[in-house]
């Protein structure tokens, strides 16, 4: 299934709009207007998702879609936009990379019935422990193991392949 996203205004616009504090990778207003101050940060938090949203001339858009955009000077267009570290309020540019949308799925945390990755209990009394991982929509078991920690290792090593940079080990 496929994401489409609203194109951003020209760059000028949004430059002309707004400023973006590298620091903190927060975004203020530009322009003192009715109900926008500008010494608080622009946007807002969309907590059923915990996306930071912004309404630019009645349209609402991704505030990390627009701070990539007034930092590279470009539309992601239909890539999406990951934070590397899964914290959607931290948008700081360095935080951010470009991405497919099934690379970004695989940054995201999972948390096995055990609290590691891609393990789970198997059936079999001398290897206790299953290690699998889903790619393209099929999943592929790695092995049965005497431990949890080895089957999560497998795991691990399995994603490193798979997925390289946008590889997620952990459960948080």
């Amino acid at each position: 299934m496929s994401q489409s996203y609203r194109p951003l205004p020209p760059i000028e616009v949004l430059r002309d709009l707004l400023r973006y504090d590298s620091s903190t990778g927060q975004l203020y207003w530009r322009h003192p207007r009715s109900g926008v101050s500008t010494t608080r940060p622009a946007g807002y938090l969309y907590p059923q998702r915990n996306r930071a949203q912004i309404r630019i001339d009645g349209a609402t858009y991704r505030l990390h879609r627009v701070v990539w955009t007034m930092v590279t000077g470009e539309d992601p267009g239909g890539l999406t936009i990951d934070h590397i570290d899964r914290d959607a309020s931290n948008n700081r540019f360095e935080n951010l990379r470009l991405a497919t949308r099934q690379q970004q799925v695989q940054n995201r945390a999972g948390v096995g019935p055990h609290g590691l990755k891609g393990v789970s209990p198997s059936i079999s009394k001398r290897n206790p422990w299953r290690a699998q991982i889903q790619h393209n929509r099929k999943i592929i078991h790695l092995g049965c193991y005497a431990t949890a920690e080895e089957a999560h290792a497998a795991y691990q090593q399995a994603a490193s392949e798979l997925f390289g940079e946008f590889a997620c080990f952990d459960s948080k």
